[in-house]
């Protein structure tokens, strides 16, 4: 092997960890934004006090895991154009270069 494949072979293994990571955290998040909205529901009801915020606040986190979720998807997107550009036979897509 060259030093120029060996390059090609780490970048690819380095973005086949990282969209593995991205992956598992996405599922994660979404598995978060399910938990928030389960307990934002489980509140629906009349706010027993006016300091009563465990729906909104819920909500809110339930909100945030779902644009962390698409924020990590489109991570991912990003991930997987840059690991098809590098391609088998040593040369990348144009944008793929570096420098």
């Amino acid at each position: 092997m060259t030093m120029k494949s060996d390059n090609f072979d780490l970048r690819k293994k380095v973005l086949d960890k990282l969209i593995d990571m991205i992956e598992e955290m996405a599922v994660r998040a979404e598995a978060s934004r399910c938990d928030a909205q389960a307990r934002a529901n489980e509140h629906a009801g009349k706010l027993e006090s006016r300091f009563d915020t465990f729906r909104e606040e819920a909500q809110y986190l339930a909100y945030g895991q779902g644009l962390r979720r698409e924020e990590l998807l489109r991570s991912l997107d990003l991930c997987h154009r840059l690991r098809a550009g590098i391609r088998d036979d040593g040369e990348d897509s144009e944008w793929v270069r570096p420098g």
